[in-house]
């Protein structure tokens, strides 16, 4: 399923085997089990869902029409992001909202 999707990823977690598990569960001693990571952001997600839903609890799927809770929507650019430039990422008059359910299937088109 990852290749035919093309979902491998360079961050994810590899394997490692029982007693390299127990190593570093041993060396603990005491130490929190989290780990702090880093990832990549849109910084204009934040200003954009602003834009598109203000203080509404609720909103329409720009696509299938459906209402969703706010936190069920993301703000998508009508064409692939990367075709922007960062004018045109921050700009409201091309964004819909669309539900996380129809963002999923977009994202792993590849004609898209």
């Amino acid at each position: 399923m990852l290749d035919y999707f093309d979902l491998k990823s360079e961050t994810a977690i590899q394997p490692i085997s029982k007693s390299d598990y127990n190593e570093i569960i041993e060396n603990l001693d005491g130490q929190s089990i989290d780990s702090e990571g880093k990832t990549k952001n849109r910084a204009e997600q934040g200003f954009l869902r602003n834009s598109l839903f203000g203080n509404e609890k609720i909103a329409e799927c720009g696509i299938c029409g459906k209402v969703y809770p706010i936190s069920f929507l993301v703000a998508a650019h009508i064409k692939k992001r990367s075709f922007y430039s960062n004018e045109k990422k921050l700009d409201v008059r091309i964004l819909l909202c669309l539900c996380v359910n129809l963002a999923v299937m977009i994202c792993l088109r590849k004609d898209i």
